[in-house]
């Protein structure tokens, strides 16, 4: 139900940004179902919705096996999809993130005895508030409340319509993985406000023979947020959605400890160096454990940003291994990485 506060957030800000006064219904009718579901592909899931059920063979249908669905086949889901929201109690099949009703189904959750509202400008801000999540490397989908960063993922989604339009054999249905994508290539030190896409290069060819957005490693984007965002923490609602539905919960980025690595690296080796390699370094960070065990710890800081095979040149009781290199350019950005974090383990 986090994805409804969400939606609310998100269209606040843009109310308020663009001179609008939208409602959650007419965001949603007018905005929202037109450019992530009106078309032959769809910019998310609908899940056991109205919108996509009955179920759509979508490999098949971008691959030319079978022929995508008709405008008017679509205005149909779309008007059973309101039909159901306005007339029905408020479920999983229409609206993101709550549970069943139903206590005897094998999907039952969040079954209550509280009587809670049932407020339909929730269940369409809940669509809203998912389309907003950012996907990560581990499957997890972040949410995070806050207006900029909410405006400036809602920004890449007219782009992501575009890719969909563009390339024909491009899967649909990854809104969180294309808005992980995209914030951390807006928040690039590279990005280019006259050139949006401009070295933005997600897709990544498939087997067989489709093409997939790039997941997005979370330190990279969680350290683009931290380079944009001057507060210390920003809190995030950690979950996944799919067959089973997982729920990491509330955990907060410490966001000037995420980018101190990075610091103490340009401090060390110097700026230049740091500009020359900095791409490189930063897909080591956040390598050791994965952003899913890294949240046991409550927060997510310093240690979380270990990279992979570090605590080998940790100190034990036989002496510390030395750390060395044979002299090519990957290894030695890599040794200069770990001699940063052996040499400073708390920055």
């Amino acid at each position: 139900m986090y994805a409804t506060t969400i939606g609310r957030t998100f269209l606040k800000a843009y109310n308020c940004k663009f001179k609008t006064e939208y409602t959650a219904r007419s965001f949603f009718e007018d905005m929202f179902v037109p450019l992530f579901f009106d078309h032959h592909k769809y910019m998310m899931t609908a899940g056991n919705s109205p919108l996509e059920n009955p179920k759509l063979s979508w490999d098949d249908m971008i691959k030319g096996k079978k022929p995508f669905e008709t405008p008017e086949r679509r205005q149909e889901r779309i008007s059973k999809m309101i039909h159901k929201i306005e007339t029905e109690k408020a479920d999983a099949s229409i609206a993101i993130g709550y549970g069943v009703v139903d206590a005897t189904a094998a999907t039952t959750g969040q079954i209550s005895s509280i009587a809670f509202p049932d407020n339909k400008e929730d269940i369409y801000l809940s669509w809203i508030g998912a389309g907003l999540g950012i996907g990560v490397v581990g499957g997890l989908t972040i949410l995070f409340n806050h207006e900029q960063l909410l405006l400036d993922i809602f920004e890449g989604w007219h782009y992501y319509r575009q890719y969909l339009e563009r390339y024909p054999l491009l899967k649909g249905n990854q809104i969180n993985t294309w808005n992980g994508r995209w914030i951390s290539h807006r928040y690039d030190r590279e990005y280019d406000l006259d050139d949006p896409l401009m070295n933005f290069n997600p897709l990544v060819p498939m087997s067989d023979g489709l093409f997939n957005l790039q997941t997005v490693p979370w330190a990279e984007v969680i350290a683009g947020i931290a380079r944009n965002n001057p507060t210390s923490n920003i809190v995030g609602y950690l979950y996944s959605i799919g067959q089973t539905n997982t729920t990491v919960g509330f955990i907060p980025f410490k966001l000037q400890d995420i980018i101190r690595p990075s610091q103490l690296y340009a401090k060390v080796f110097g700026e230049s160096v740091w500009i020359q390699n900095r791409k490189k370094v930063e897909a080591l960070y956040g390598t050791a454990i994965g952003l899913r065990a890294a949240c046991q710890a409550g927060c997510i800081g310093i240690p979380a940003m270990e990279p992979k095979g570090l605590r080998a040149f940790f100190p034990t009781e036989k002496g510390m291994k030395k750390i060395s290199y044979k002299g090519d350019e990957e290894q030695e950005i890599t040794f200069n990485t770990y001699l940063t974090k052996v040499s400073h383990p708390n920055k």
